[in-house]
């Protein structure tokens, strides 16, 4: 489906309305394929039209907002105590959007960000927004409401100009009669079908060691990308004797990082999280905890043959840091002249502003500060955090009222921004950069950034039951973070290489239980790309050596597999079902805090009832 504007425009309006389609006239749009994956897949095409048959999959606006598979009346929740903590999930035209979709009848319309995919049965219809990485001028980012009969197409478009005949998007209907058949044509849609794929190749050198050359792929899925990061043990209390321990000792315990990868002879990515910097914006190495700075652990990684990682945030400052005190023109403004918050977080201090990116020199700043990392500190994997700061609404260009009198939506401005930020892939030294996304808005993203981190922050317990009780939904929460990865799984090598945040195997400083845990592994390996682990390195104990020794067995009798996953039932949001694409494997993974008695279509083809225990995963075929 191309989608024009009808008359030359200029978008004042934060969300642009494109049209309003019926679920049959979609399902006949998307035309022979679609009639042979429903009469494959056993199901009638007119259940795709009744809302009490369909299962729906709602994509967040960010990495860190809800994912998941809906039923009729559901929604997710949102923070009603700290309203603020909606900026880490909202769209930028949240309440534009959220007027859209209460239309003043029934209940709500769903809402997805990018893509959307109806389910009936296997068989599946997806609409994906197709124009973000094609277009030579990016299109504005897509959103769906889904109605009962009918589905909505709106872009924000705010601050945008277009000629009568210009493309505002372009949504293509994918029609699969399984997950399986339905990812092989997305990844078509990328262009992403064959091993070597050009939007992944540039990042070979994560898990390809230089001296192995290219693996065989094993059913078309690499090897994952392998690191150690500091966030989940010792988080904003880091310094530079405490990392240089954790250096020396990664490659001498028997911790997971060093059995599944160095002494394999398999690169890995040794990054440094937050805590490093004097403040969230100014990224100036804090002299007390950093006195050689960090140049200096940056040649240390690289001797040991890892590769120096670091985490910064680009778009974000607090407000009095050197950049927010002596540019304040740079930080972006409502209409009433009064800094944006885009955020707040109190291990830092409390709100914090953002960039705004019309201003060509905070895109100088922001380059000559890429540079700085990779090419005089020797940094060569960037982790870019909260990137979802640089497409808040504002009076852009200085705060001068006129946003956009370039003609130029603050969507093009983050586009064009990432593009010359990540335009730095190799340092002066020959050496390749990589860089991954976090808190990052999906769709206008992704060209740029194809490693990203899709699901909420992970954490060293299953739920976090303050931020739980309040409805905060981009929690940091082990039991969060798997079902956005379960979610997303559908992206992972087709448009990104996914990452699913950390794996722990530390039997000290959580509160994890061994199936717990077994879980959070599994799910990292079978529906992402990226396994990571903050466990301290210097510390592990025999406990966690026999756990390490358990979860690579586990890898091992995986394998390369592909997995899909699909919601069990109506009356189980936390339930899954996952299954293998060889037809192998299959099982039941269970988030819920209840034991699920379920009946189970084991893979000889016989229905049986099964106990699941809660947080657990229940697997069937496993060589």
């Amino acid at each position: 489906m191309m989608i024009r504007a009808s008359q030359d425009m200029a978008c004042r309006d934060p969300v642009l309305l494109l049209g309003e389609f019926s679920i049959d006239e979609l399902c006949a749009t998307a035309g022979q394929s679609f009639s042979e994956a429903v009469d494959a897949a056993q199901v009638s095409r007119s259940d795709f039209s009744v809302q009490s048959r369909r299962y729906v999959l709602c994509n967040g606006w960010q990495s860190w907002s809800f994912a998941g598979e809906l039923y009729k009346n559901e929604r997710p929740r949102r923070a009603f105590a700290k309203r603020g903590l909606n900026n880490f999930v909202d769209h930028p035209a949240e309440a534009a959007i959220h007027g859209l979709a209460n239309r003043g009848h029934g209940k709500p319309d769903m809402v997805s960000h990018f893509f959307t995919v109806l389910r009936v049965g296997s068989a599946r219809l997806a609409l994906v927004s197709a124009g973000g990485a094609t277009e030579s001028r990016a299109l504005p980012p897509v959103t769906y409401l889904i109605g009962p009969r009918s589905i909505r197409i709106a872009v924000f478009a705010e601050g945008g100009s277009f000629s009568k005949g210009e493309l505002l998007a372009r949504i293509a209907l994918v029609a699969g009669q399984d997950y399986f058949d339905l990812r092989a044509k997305v990844a078509i849609l990328f262009g992403e079908a064959g091993q070597a794929s050009r939007r992944f190749a540039g990042l070979r050198f994560l898990w390809e060691a230089p001296q192995q050359g290219q693996a065989e792929p094993n059913q078309g899925r690499s090897p994952p990308i392998g690191g150690f990061e500091t966030w989940y043990n010792h988080y904003l209390d880091i310094d530079e004797d405490m990392i240089g321990k954790d250096l020396e000792s990664i490659g001498s315990t028997r911790n997971l990082v060093n059995t599944l990868f160095i002494s394999r002879g398999k690169p890995i990515v040794f990054q440094i999280d937050d805590g490093w910097e004097r403040m969230v914006g100014d990224w100036r190495p804090d002299e007390r905890k950093f006195p050689h700075g960090m140049a200096g652990l940056a040649a240390r990684i690289e001797d040991k043959g890892y590769i120096p990682g670091l985490w910064v945030a680009p778009f974000i400052t607090m407000p009095d840091t050197p950049i927010a005190i002596d540019h304040p023109g740079w930080i972006l403004r409502n209409q009433r002249g009064e800094f944006v918050k885009a955020g707040w977080n109190p291990g830092w201090g409390g709100d914090f502003l953002c960039l705004d990116l019309s201003i060509p020199e905070v895109g100088d700043y922001l380059f000559n500060l890429f540079d700085m990392i990779i090419n005089e500190w020797g940094y060569r994997y960037l982790k870019l955090d909260f990137l979802y700061a640089g497409m808040l609404r504002g009076a852009h260009r200085g705060g001068d009222g006129s946003a956009l009198a370039s003609g130029k939506g603050i969507w093009e401005h983050y586009a064009a921004t990432l593009r010359r930020l990540t335009s730095i892939r190799t340092n002066k030294a020959g050496l390749p950069v990589a860089f991954l996304a976090c808190g990052s808005p999906i769709e206008s993203s992704a060209p740029s950034m194809p490693l990203m981190r899709i699901g909420a922050d992970t954490r060293e317990h299953w739920e976090y039951p303050l931020a739980r009780f309040i409805g905060h939904q981009g929690r940091p929460s082990a039991k969060v973070n798997m079902g956005h990865s379960l979610a997303r799984s559908l992206l992972d090598g087709t448009l990104l290489l996914n990452d699913p945040d950390v794996v722990f195997c530390r039997d000290e400083r959580t509160s994890l239980k061994p199936n717990e845990k077994f879980l959070i592994g599994l799910v990292a390996r079978a529906f992402a790309s990226q396994i990571m682990s903050s466990d301290e390195p210097q510390g592990t104990s025999a406990g966690e050596e026999e756990f390490t020794r358990e979860l690579i067995g586990l890898y091992a009798k995986i394998g390369n597999r592909r997995f899909g996953a699909e919601r069990f039932s109506s009356r189980s949001p936390d339930v899954y079902r996952m299954f293998s694409e060889d037809g192998e494997i299959d099982g039941i993974i269970n988030l819920s805090d209840r034991a699920q008695l379920l009946n189970i279509q084991a893979i000889d083809g016989e229905e049986k009832p099964a106990l699941v225990p809660a947080h657990s995963i229940l697997l069937f075929g496993l060589p």
